[in-house]
């Protein structure tokens, strides 16, 4: 694991060593012809690189390079379908249009998604990560890609964020190093983990001093005789040291989070902090979702059109509405209004539209909101 004091820098600096050692002239020649610096910041990298065998570990230094690489900002590109009766032909054709989710920097963007929950980074997912995107980019032999019109061998940044971004890519990355960890004589983790992929109710963003008693209670019930006597105390210490998961005080007691890295491979549900909450057992008896759940059924239809914004206007409402209201940020863990939506679209309840309205699907509900 890379020193907390150094997470972002020792990181990139490293990873652009590897680069440097193998393919420095022509690195350097892509940056020259780039628009990532001007000419004197590009003029200071390529001096200080040479004399030290790899770039600094500055900021002002390492971005530019980062951004070369990943782009400046991070963009998921998603294809969506629709259907359109068209009055020439009298037949319904179908359309395909993209939509761009900005995900943030690139520079802030791989520190946060692959940091441990003790904030520092492990470097072996990371790099995992970007082997597979480059195998995936390489593979396209310089054909222009059907969907996004883009010939990925001629163009920047060096490893589009289609590439890096696929779930199955960051699934892979993360699982070796997961693997990595347990060979290392962490091998009980295996069995933490297992129990649970197997009992969905403990797989959330954290899980309150409470909840995580029951949860590692269930494991050695369940692995008595795998765990080596290890007791509750012994497990939760192993998800400590290895990062897996970090204790945060809150004013009405302890919560505890599991790290970014794993996520969206353990498949965990967001779930925003509500002070006075944090020794409720269940998160979806929180009111506010049964506010929502009861607004959307009293006020929208399943198959109609709305415009997207309604839904935000709706959370608030249904909790409150004017000076007592909370707006949909302050209720779920998105963040933008976009990565919101999407959500809603990837569980089945709105369809969204091209010209900034929504279809719904189906009726939102407790389940579907706490799994938002």
């Amino acid at each position: 694991m890379v020193s907390i004091e150094w997470e972002r820098e020792e990181l990139y600096s490293y990873f652009l060593k590897l680069i440097l050692a193998k393919s420095r002239d022509a690195f350097f020649a892509i940056l020259q012809n780039s628009d990532v610096a001007d000419d004197k910041l590009k003029a200071e990298i390529n001096e200080v690189s040479e004399k030290y065998n790899q770039v600094p570990l500055k900021r002002h230094l390492l971005e530019p390079l980062v951004s070369l690489v990943f782009g400046s900002e991070v963009v998921k590109t998603n294809f969506h379908r629709k259907s359109n009766f068209d009055k020439d032909t009298k037949r319904r054709v179908e359309i395909e249009f993209k939509r761009e989710i900005p995900l943030g920097n690139s520079y802030e963007y791989f520190f946060f998604n692959f940091k441990n929950a003790n904030d520092t980074i492990s470097i072996r997912p990371f790099i995992n990560l970007i082997s597979y995107s480059c195998t995936e980019a390489l593979s396209y032999n310089h054909e222009i890609d059907k969907k996004s019109g883009l010939n990925y061998g001629y163009s920047l940044p060096l490893i589009n964020s289609d590439f890096y971004l696929k779930g199955e890519f960051r699934d892979l990355a993360v699982e070796e190093h997961f693997s990595d960890l347990t060979n290392e004589g962490n091998y009980e983790l295996k069995f933490i983990v297992q129990y649970l992929r197997d009992n969905t109710e403990y797989k959330q963003q954290y899980l309150t001093a409470t909840e995580l008693e029951a949860f590692l209670n269930g494991v050695i019930e369940t692995y008595k005789n795998d765990l080596n006597g290890k007791n509750n105390k012994d497990l939760q210490e192993l998800l400590e040291a290895n990062g897996i998961i970090a204790e945060n005080i809150k004013p009405d007691g302890r919560i505890y989070y599991f790290a970014m890295l794993y996520k969206f491979w353990l498949g965990l549900k967001n779930r925003k902090y509500q002070y006075g909450k944090a020794q409720q057992r269940s998160l979806y008896s929180g009111s506010d979702f049964e506010k929502i759940e009861a607004h959307f059924k009293n006020k929208l239809k399943t198959e109609g059109i709305y415009q997207q914004s309604l839904i935000g206007t709706m959370i608030y409402e249904a909790t409150g509405g004017i000076g007592r209201g909370r707006k949909w940020s302050e209720v779920f863990s998105h963040s933008s209004y976009d990565e919101f939506l999407e959500a809603l679209q990837e569980k089945g309840v709105i369809e969204l539209r091209s010209d900034n309205k929504f279809k719904l699907l189906r009726l939102l509900t407790v389940k579907v909101l706490g799994e938002l």
